[in-house]
């Protein structure tokens, strides 16, 4: 069986990190489905956390992932160790995941960005 733990606010040195209320993920045979529970359940918490469904423009989120994505940088540089930078990769990840829910999903293959 999986062990699971909630983050909250945790210190890493001298580094502050908001931690979601995530789940460590250990490898087991069913990772998709626990890498899409994980995404599913950090969703929700987002959509708690920011009840109103605030809209904003591609490159508003592209801004937010990459404060995400800051964020696991400072956790790996800052020896906040694998654990906390995957947390932030979830967090990237999700935002990226509200953005698409927003502006949909284009195929990639049909504007060119990969053959098939």
């Amino acid at each position: 069986m999986k062990q699971w733990s909630t983050m909250s606010d945790a210190e890493v040195g001298d580094n502050r990190f908001k931690m979601c209320n995530c789940r460590v993920v250990k490898q087991e045979r069913n990772m998709d489905q626990e890498i899409s529970n994980a995404i599913t359940e950090e969703r929700e918490y987002q959509r708690r956390e920011y009840p109103h469904g605030q809209k904003h423009e591609v490159g508003s989120w592209i801004l937010i992932m990459q404060k995400e994505l800051d964020e696991a940088k400072v956790a790996w540089f800052g020896n906040g160790g694998t654990e906390y930078c995957m947390i932030e990769i979830l967090q990237v990840v999700t935002v990226g995941v509200a953005a698409l829910e927003e502006y949909g999903v284009y195929d990639a293959i049909e504007y060119g960005q990969r053959k098939e």
